[in-house]
């Protein structure tokens, strides 16, 4: 058995989720700060040759582009992964409407003229459903998704006539733990909106 493997197979199945947010946060943070740093170095260099500045405003320039480069990239990347989520279950709910469009009984409903119309208004419908659907379940989509790479990776680090059982028994529990993560941290989440709701409906008594 390869024990590398499986040790990081069991660290992608069983923290996806914390693995996904930080690794988003790290991507984040590596884009904003090379684009930033790069703009300071061009912004110092110029100061430094332009206005003949010390020397010093140059790593200064680009040290403080980059730390700001690095907050904008992880606000960022946080901010857009709900785009991404939604432009990928937008694009599965068109390719969707569009199959379901074509069905002979859809197609026997509408007649030759309106069809065309009636197929890309359904469309548009289940792409803007399933877009709104990947993004409200995205916790567990990636739960499942670091599950299914944890377990192939658990499979890799086990003998061949292991690696089925082995990949299936390490799916099935990952999914559990991560599913029980997930569902714990969104009741969280509603549980402490409720309970300012609650507050703020509260009066003084007079």
């Amino acid at each position: 058995m390869d024990w590398t493997w499986i040790i990081i197979g069991c660290l992608v199945g069983f923290f996806g989720w914390m693995v996904y947010r930080a690794g988003l946060s790290v991507i984040g943070a590596l884009i904003g700060a090379s684009t930033f740093g790069l703009l300071g170095y061009f912004l110092g260099n110029g100061l430094v040759t332009g206005l003949n500045l010390p020397g010093y405003v140059l790593p200064m320039a680009v040290v403080g582009t980059s730390i700001a480069g690095m907050l904008v990239g992880i606000f960022t990347i946080k901010a857009l992964q709900l785009y991404f989520f939604f432009i990928a279950g937008a694009s599965l709910g068109a390719v969707l409407g569009l199959g379901i469009g074509e069905l002979p009984v859809i197609r026997g409903i509408f007649d030759k003229a309106a069809g065309p119309i009636a197929t890309l208004i359904l469309s548009g419908v289940t792409a803007l459903a399933c877009g709104l659907l990947l993004v409200k379940f995205r916790r567990y989509i990636i739960a499942v998704v670091t599950s299914v790479m944890g377990g192939f990776l658990v499979s890799i680090g086990l003998p061949p006539e292991q690696m089925v059982r082995g990949m299936i028994v390490a799916v099935v529990t990952f999914l559990v733990i991560q599913i029980g993560l997930v569902r714990r941290f969104v009741d969280e989440l509603s549980f402490d909106m409720g309970i300012r709701r609650r507050f703020r409906q509260r009066r003084p008594d007079v």
